[in-house]
């Protein structure tokens, strides 16, 4: 499963910021299912909740499931 999102927020007094990022999700295991989840992506300069200020890459990669 490919997932692109562009994301940004305004808040009054803060810069203005923007995230672009690609989420792959792999099932790993079938019987209970366990996802290997990579995102890859840009976040501009500026304000996002639960983010660097700076602008920078973005690479996160986890492991997920559902019940």
């Amino acid at each position: 499963i490919w997932d692109n999102y562009l994301y940004y927020e305004r808040r009054k007094g803060k810069n203005l910021g923007g995230s672009f990022s690609i989420i792959c999700q792999h099932l790993l295991i079938k019987k209970v299912p366990v996802f290997l989840r990579l995102q890859m992506g840009w976040k501009t300069k500026g304000f996002l909740m639960g983010e660097p200020y700076q602008g920078s890459p973005i690479f996160r990669l986890g492991i997920t499931g559902s019940f």
